[in-house]
């Protein structure tokens, strides 16, 4: 359409002109997503034209920097599978002198071997379920790696699969065969802790590979260690949180 307008000369004209033009509207207005370190998530975000012509338009995604949490030089992985017992082995770290990131055990199950190397240790506190976690902590000691494992259901959940008895080098006995003072022998000799207060420990005996590091009252053992095949672990068949 076109509009003619008449201006006298040293006067002024007010005239209203109809454009076109685009108008962008978002839904939502903004996007936030928290995601795990080696995990992934999808969000959407609509954009609505509701102006009268179509419009052309650029997204650019603003660069604020990055500090990624794993490899930024702690000492120790610790999966918090079991949420009320990482924060006493994290305290226990701590006081030792070490640092630590915690991850979940998504997070572990998807992280690479060659990632997971660069810790002096992992430290799983809950059980390692197959599916995931437990491939991924037989393959990083398949690599050469130092785990250490604690939950009182590990053997009476998992004592038949080939994590518990060949890579931990344990034969399962009872649920609760670990009830009461467990005593160090070997590394640990000198050092005995009260473990009572947790309901079901398991007791176990070693197998060739395996050396008890704390007796049960039960005469069977309630911790080992093992080194074979260029890795190390250690398991202890109580909840960390229970550790006197």
């Amino acid at each position: 359409d076109v509009e003619v307008v008449d201006v006298v000369d040293g006067s002024t004209v007010a005239q209203d002109f109809s454009l076109g033009a685009g108008w962008l509207e978002p839904d939502p207005d903004a996007l936030s997503v928290d995601v795990e370190l080696y995990q992934t998530d999808t969000v959407s975000l609509t954009l609505y034209n509701l102006g009268n012509v179509d419009l052309t338009f650029e997204i650019k995604e603003k660069d604020k920097g990055f500090v990624p949490g794993v490899l930024a030089g702690e000492d120790i992985l610790v999966v918090a599978y079991d949420t009320s017992s990482a924060p006493v082995a994290e305290a226990a770290l701590a006081a030792l002198g070490y640092t630590y990131l915690e991850v979940t055990a998504t997070t572990f199950a998807a992280m690479p071997v060659e990632d997971l190397l660069e810790y002096q240790a992992v430290v799983f506190i809950g059980i390692p379920y197959t599916g995931g976690p437990q491939e991924k902590a037989m393959e990083y000691m398949d690599a050469g790696g130092s785990f250490m494992v604690a939950d009182n259901d590990l053997g009476y959940s998992q004592g038949s699969t080939p994590f518990y008895t060949t890579y931990l080098q344990a034969n399962y006995v009872s649920d609760a065969g670990s009830d009461g003072v467990v005593v160090g022998t070997d590394i640990m000799a000198g050092i005995s802790t009260d473990i009572s207060g947790d309901p079901y420990p398991d007791d176990f005996t070693a197998g060739p590979d395996g050396v008890g590091i704390f007796d049960a009252p039960s005469g069977n053992l309630a911790g080992i260690r093992v080194e074979r095949n260029d890795y190390l672990a250690v398991y202890l068949a109580w909840d960390f949180y229970y550790t006197g």
